[in-house]
């Protein structure tokens, strides 16, 4: 679980600014992000798929079974800012080039979903629907603890307490 609040200019993300090879998966990401840039995510500022491949001969960047729970703002971006073509941060990056699936964020805290301001079907829900446990069909129950009416958590965070 990452929690926080971030104030950046453009290509930054709560988690990471690039994401390019690897799998990132079981997370809980609640952090705010105001950007006056492009690129920006909650999570990531760009995930794109790497030229280069990593230890396990991958280079295909993977983010799945997580929940998005921080706010999104653009309302500070000035024009002449870095790539002002670019103007987009999204609920998980602000660009993307690389496999999402089964991440979920609530729609009412992002304007923009993700991959150059377009949507990645099925990740925006609702604060209702994130707190229905029919939305996290495919997560691993050995992993998450997951209950109707409530966000789910996962079973153990690594460093808490036990």
């Amino acid at each position: 679980r990452l929690e926080g609040s971030l104030a950046a200019s453009s290509w930054t993300g709560g988690l990471a600014n690039k994401f390019n090879r690897g799998i990132v998966e079981n997370c809980i990401i609640d952090v705010d992000v105001s950007a006056s840039g492009g690129a920006c995510g909650l999570v990531f500022g760009v995930i794109v798929d790497g030229s280069e491949a990593g230890p396990n001969g991958s280079t295909v960047a993977t983010f799945r079974n997580s929940i998005v729970l921080g706010t999104a703002d653009m309302s500070n971006y000035t024009e002449g800012s870095p790539l002002p073509w670019m103007k987009t941060i999204g609920a998980v990056a602000g660009a993307v080039n690389g496999t999402i699936s089964n991440v979920f964020y609530d729609s009412a805290n992002a304007t923009a979903a993700m991959t150059n301001g377009s949507s990645i079907d099925g990740c925006a829900k609702t604060a209702e629907e994130l707190q229905t446990a029919t939305t996290y069909s495919a997560f691993d129950s050995e992993i998450w603890n997951i209950a109707e009416g409530s966000y789910p958590t996962l079973k153990v965070q690594a460093g808490a307490a036990e």
